[in-house]
């Protein structure tokens, strides 16, 4: 079970689950916690972007699953938030199990070079 204080609101509940902080998304609103299990079930390779502004009503979100490779998930996940009218910076939330919210640049590309020969990878394969 995780909780959070009420005045931290939506954005903390979200940022801790994807900072690994519950275990589980279920107390999450279905347009966000749905999407990231609905997103954990499908097929590799996978992306999950967020926008830079968190989850605010004014926030915007991609995933997409079965693309060819990690590289290809990453930018259409991309490319679908950041067409979205929102206009703040998109990030990567998870690419396949891994968590890589708040990654340097070079720890990411870590992260995709262990997601494309392990697809099945976690923050523990890294």
């Amino acid at each position: 079970m995780c909780t959070v204080r009420l005045a931290r609101g939506l954005t903390a509940l979200f940022v801790l689950v994807l900072l690994g902080g519950c275990e589980n998304t279920s107390s999450l609103p279905p347009y966000w916690g749905g999407d990231v299990e609905t997103y954990k079930k499908r097929p590799h390779f996978r992306a999950f972007v967020l926008s830079g502004r968190g989850a605010t009503s004014s926030a915007g979100y991609s995933w997409v699953s079965s693309q060819e490779s990690a590289d290809e998930a990453i930018k259409l996940a991309l490319d679908r938030c950041e067409s979205m009218p929102i206009g703040y910076v998109c990030k990567v939330v998870y690419l396949g199990d891994i968590d890589v919210w708040g990654m340097s640049k070079e720890e990411l590309e870590h992260a995709k070079e262990v997601y494309t020969e392990n697809p099945a990878a976690t923050n523990d394969d890294l």
